[in-house]
């Protein structure tokens, strides 16, 4: 029996902001149907602020229902951004 080839997602510079919630959430569920698993790269928020990365942490919550692997760097990794609402998010950290 052949294998299946791994079907990798992999999107960059989402700039999710305080008002994104919803944004993509189609986006996402499409491709928790259609990949094996979802690769993240920064910038994943606007400005590297809580509030946003908690709206991007609950559309991910809401549709993705494959593991997912997030490169985070420049705004989302700014010296003002938290990372906690991405370190509770995560399940395992590297």
């Amino acid at each position: 029996m052949a294998e299946r080839p791994l079907r990798i997602a992999a999107t960059a510079d989402l700039h999710y902001g305080k008002h994104s919630r919803g944004t993509l959430h189609d986006a996402f569920a499409e491709i928790s149907r259609s990949a094996d698993i979802l690769l993240l790269c920064g910038d994943l928020t606007d400005y590297g602020l809580p509030e946003e990365a908690e709206e991007l942490v609950a559309d991910i919550r809401a549709a993705v229902r494959i593991p997912i692997l997030a490169v985070s760097w420049a705004t989302t990794t700014s010296n003002r951004v938290s990372r906690k609402p991405f370190l509770k998010f995560s399940t395992t950290q590297v």
